[in-house]
């Protein structure tokens, strides 16, 4: 079972910044829990899912079991289905099965800075930053300070595998059975536009209807 899913556009994993981020990280991480390796410490789809394997119920039974999850925010992120599913699943089984505190086993980090009037409610609800993770990530983001590589990149770095491990050193949140079929969209636009679920396809995939408001 991996300690914590990371969720992530996959346009944004591309950039080199965030692979390294990505690597630095659960190496502190594997040192302040004991494992042998990085391996199976987070479950991220391009490593963690076998080849030939259907990705699909991979990400599910992923999400069902893990001990919390690290949402890399960016404008991509919030226009991604998939990314916006992940959330969803997560957050309903913090809502179902959580209690005050597993609330924070959803960790949301800003990896490219958004403007504040265009986070969904779900986001914008959480807390983003913390004093521990320094003044800088706050004003500008993760990718900024694994672009610069100083010391507030490696304070950052030292702070997050430090709140993750205590995380995870909580009772783990309870795995239920299954998913639902129908899950609200919690990065659906709210003023101007209705974001409907409509059903889950064979496949497992949620299918949603955009309704334009025409003013």
């Amino acid at each position: 079972m991996a300690y914590c899913f990371l969720s992530y556009a996959r346009s944004d994993a591309g950039d080199p910044y965030f692979e390294k981020f990505v690597k630095d990280f659960l190496e502190e991480l594997r040192g302040r829990i004991g494992a042998y390796t990085i391996d199976g410490s987070a479950f991220r789809d391009s490593d963690s899912i076998s080849l030939g394997s259907e990705w699909e119920p991979s990400i599910e039974r992923a999400l069902l079991v893990c001990r919390a999850f690290i949402a890399m925010l960016s404008p991509t992120y919030l226009r991604r289905p998939a990314c916006s599913k992940e959330w969803a699943c997560f957050e309903w089984r913090l809502r179902t099965l959580g209690n005050e505190s597993s609330a924070g086993l959803l960790l949301p980090l800003v990896w490219i800075p958004i403007p504040d009037e265009d986070f969904p409610t779900a986001v914008r609800r959480r807390q983003r930053s913390h004093a521990s993770l320094g003044p800088v990530y706050a004003a500008r983001g993760l990718r900024y300070l694994v672009k610069r590589d100083g010391v507030e990149y490696r304070d950052f770095v030292d702070a997050l595998a430090d709140l993750v491990r205590d995380l995870v050193r909580m009772p783990p949140l309870s795995s239920p059975p299954a998913i639902p079929d129908e899950l609200d969209d919690p990065f659906a636009i709210t003023n101007t536009d209705e974001v409907r679920p409509i059903c889950r396809s064979r496949e497992g995939i949620d299918v949603y209807e955009l309704v334009l408001q025409m003013t």
